[in-house]
């Protein structure tokens, strides 16, 4: 299972997103970047994640990285989220 470096320790990253991340174009700086520097993080009982949302330069939405709350250090997937966006704009999030 591959791994990422951020914030002092170390992610793994789940089949799931590994298989999804060429099409997503997700480069690991950019899941650095939001797990560094996130504008909010969402706890997601629904599918037992938390969720790490930043803005990344060049991009509209934000980007969301969930991470497993069972071990708090798998990434389960990341993709930019519209809906988030928008709650975010709009003073929700």
């Amino acid at each position: 299972m591959a791994g990422i470096y951020a914030g002092g320790r170390e992610f793994r990253l789940l089949a799931h997103f590994l298989e999804n991340r060429e099409h997503r174009d997700i480069p690991d700086d950019w899941i650095i970047e939001v797990l560094n520097n996130p504008v909010f993080i969402e706890e997601d009982a629904a599918h037992e994640s938390t969720n790490y949302y930043g803005f990344i330069e060049g991009q509209r939405p934000l980007l969301m990285i969930a991470v497993s709350k069972a071990d708090g250090r798998t990434i389960a997937t990341a993709h930019f989220h519209s809906g988030a966006t928008r709650r975010y704009r709009r003073g929700e999030l």
